[in-house]
């Protein structure tokens, strides 16, 4: 048991210390090099990248409901605040839906969406704080993430403004992270 151990602890020190291969770092490198220029072109079209988070984002909401009903069926009996998680995916299911079939309103309905979602999935993390690592700190952010829910209600074209200078500067982010490391030369 020990010496599958230590072969697993070597395998793992060779697999980290050893640089990467040209091929790869050309296919970080590229990778990094498309977000970056996926990031500035989310900026320099405002619109047609909204309308694309939209849908985007109605299929991720989607997969989230679907995950969330799926444990909600497991655990519903172990849990007294199982129906936060039921509701909090029925939202999830029900907003994904809109977002990803319908393209009339789609930024009006993605702007209210994240404010619902964000209220409705806060309430949520705040129903279940007891039964977290951490059950101050998740009921305050669940607080705070409750707030802004109903600020995102308010203020829809700020928050979609706000969504898309997020998307497009984690993109470039993430890209110049990428191309970092695959100039970055590893001894």
């Amino acid at each position: 048991m020990e010496n599958n151990i230590k072969q697993t602890q070597v395998i793992e020190e060779e697999m980290t210390t050893q640089p990467l291969t040209t091929g790869s770092r050309w296919m970080i490198g590229i990778t990094g090099a498309l977000g970056v220029l996926a990031g500035i072109w989310a900026l320099m079209n405002p619109i047609i990248s909204v309308l694309s988070m939209t849908w985007i984002f109605g299929i991720l909401m989607l997969v989230a409901g679907i995950t969330g009903l799926v444990s909600w069926f497991k655990t519903r009996s172990q849990h007294s605040t199982s129906i936060s998680i039921f509701m909090s995916s029925i939202v999830s299911l029900l907003l994904g839906g809109i977002l990803a079939f319908t393209h009339v309103y789609s930024l009006a309905i993605l702007s209210l969406a994240f404010a619902i979602w964000f209220i409705v999935d806060s309430c949520s993390w705040f129903a279940l704080a007891k039964e977290s690592n951490m059950p101050v700190l998740t009921r305050v952010l669940s607080i705070i993430g409750i707030l802004v829910g109903i600020g995102l209600l308010f203020a829809p074209v700020l928050s979609l403004a706000a969504l898309l200078y997020v998307v497009s500067f984690s993109l470039m982010i993430y890209g110049v992270m990428a191309i970092i490391k695959a100039v970055k030369k590893q001894a």
